[in-house]
């Protein structure tokens, strides 16, 4: 039986004991909201980026369109939404990429990714506490921003790859 030590608004940290293999062992998980993260293509070809700052690490980092899924709310619909709460775009066509698990050793968290295309222009509806900048760039800068370390958020490193791996290639899981 599991016991929450800690809860919060997208985070909650479980005590529970498991058998292991015929031993006890009482481990401490990590449950946070499921995320959603977007590579967004506009009809230039060059893909929105986000310069968003990070209080918990007091810096500003290159992303890609991120943000958690609300009870009762699906991945797809929860990347529409954050899409245009960020960057003020709309996707016409959305397509899931994959899903992860996005730390196992800590947690149940699953880690959506999708790929949206045919944006228009919607209303940028940034929550109070986001300190973001939307910027373009090719898939050619994305290469260059990860070379120099300038792209290293882990959700967005892995975000690139499946869009290299299934949209640049045209192939889709």
């Amino acid at each position: 039986m599991a016991k929450v030590v800690f809860s919060g608004r997208h985070l909650k940290i479980l005590e529970e004991t498991l058998d292991m293999r015929g031993r006890k062992k009482t481990l401490l998980s990590e449950v946070k909201s499921d995320t959603v993260f977007v590579v967004a293509r506009l009809p230039n070809g060059k893909l929105l980026t986000e310069r968003h700052y990070r209080p918990r690490i007091r810096k500003y980092l290159t992303e890609f369109v991120s943000g958690y899924i609300n009870d009762n709310e699906k991945p797809m619909h929860a990347a529409v939404r954050e899409l245009e709460e960020e960057t003020g775009y709309v996707a016409g066509e959305l397509r899931h990429l994959a899903t992860i698990f996005g730390s196992p050793g800590w947690g149940r968290q699953r880690w959506h990714f999708f790929y949206a295309t045919k944006l228009r222009k919607g209303r940028q509806g940034m929550d109070p506490d986001e300190v973001l900048t939307v910027k373009e760039a090719s898939p050619s800068a994305v290469r260059g921003m990860m070379a120099r370390h300038e792209l290293r958020d882990p959700a967005s490193l892995l975000l690139f790859f499946f869009y290299s791996c299934y949209v640049k290639k045209g192939r889709y899981p």
